[in-house]
């Protein structure tokens, strides 16, 4: 059952992503999530170099994990470079915050 902060942050997520997925052992786990780097229309702005995303914890059935998971997000696939942060009052996690960059071996 998801909180209310848990759903407020979905739905401002879903605002601004949309469906992606956790790749774990080749198996995708889906999930919402967006990209705070640049906005959608300036996607063409990328510059090589890390990413940030925000994952939705609601619905999502895996805690993302940098040492063996991928994200597949609007058609890249992307390595999560540093350990997954993001608020958890009492120790439950709001959303996800993702360090990434392009997986080239992908």
């Amino acid at each position: 059952m998801s909180t209310d902060d848990q759903l407020h942050f979905h739905d401002m997520i879903l605002s601004f992503g949309g469906p992606c997925a956790i790749r774990r052992s080749g198996v995708d786990h889906p999930c919402i999530a967006g990209d705070l780097t640049f906005s959608p229309r300036a996607r063409e702005l990328v510059l090589e170099g890390g990413r940030t995303f925000l994952v939705s914890t609601v619905g999502l059935d895996v805690v993302p994990n940098h040492e063996s998971d991928l994200l597949v997000a609007f058609g890249e696939v992307l390595r999560i470079v540093a350990p997954v942060t993001g608020p958890r009052p009492a120790g439950v996690p709001i959303y996800y915050e993702l360090s990434v960059t392009y997986d080239s071996a992908a």
